[in-house]
């Protein structure tokens, strides 16, 4: 009954990791294939632009802050449904922005970083679910507390915190080039990183189930000798 109730257990909070995981790749995967191809463009644009002294483009991601409080609703838009302002706030927004000084170096360093980071990313993005469902499998198949289902979980957790630590950084260098590019006059530009807070939770999360099993193993183990 213990195990029906694990497998249970295991079942939907695969459901639900894959469904909060994959969500995120699914949304993040085509971003991240036209920003890569965006930004291959810009440094196109940037070694020409540094030779001709023309303008150049950059991509921004940036999370807002009213200036004044919260909730004072200092934008707005037409409603089309009768041609009546909408007061609204704004919270993010993606831009693209023309500017004639070149950034400074350490930002284009951070930037650069970034990007090349942006690979292993991507591998650990399909590396996760792989090893997961190998996990999942053991677990339905009575295989729960072997040490190789235990090293699974683990590197599962550490994956986890290494994607945390890689989109953190990636959010502080767009931080640091949009406040270098932009200042609007109702708003602030913030540094927000709580949308990537679902792979610090479940790298925690993964990391404490794989210390438990780790312990259900140890104490399965004497038992076994003690018989």
């Amino acid at each position: 009954m213990t195990n029906i109730r694990l497998k249970i257990f295991c079942a939907l909070f695969a459901v639900f990791y894959v469904y909060s995981i994959g969500e995120y790749v699914y949304d993040g995967v085509p971003s991240f294939i036209t920003g890569f191809k965006e930004g291959y463009k810009q440094g196109q644009d940037k070694s020409n632009s540094e030779a001709t002294d023309t303008e150049t483009e950059d991509i921004c991601h940036i999370y807002l802050k009213p200036k004044e409080n919260m909730y004072s609703f200092s934008s707005s838009v037409i409603n089309q449904f009768d041609n009546r302002p909408i007061k609204m706030e704004i919270s993010q927004a993606i831009t693209k922005i023309k500017h004639l000084s070149p950034l400074p170096l350490w930002i284009r360093i951070m930037y650069n970083i970034g990007i090349f980071l942006s690979f292993p990313l991507l591998i650990l993005l399909i590396y996760i679910p792989v090893i997961a469902f190998k996990t999942i499998r053991s677990i339905v198949r009575d295989d729960i507390f072997s040490n190789r289902n235990i090293t699974r979980i683990r590197r599962i957790g550490y994956s986890l915190l290494i994607i945390f630590g890689f989109l953190l950084f990636l959010d502080w260098a767009e931080y640091q080039m949009s406040k270098t590019l932009i200042s609007l006059s109702d708003y602030k530009v913030i540094f927000d990183a709580k949308s990537n807070y679902i792979f610090l939770f479940f790298g925690l999360i993964t990391m404490l189930f794989a210390e438990i099993l780790k312990i259900s193993h140890s104490i399965k183990e004497e038992n076994d000798l003690t018989i």
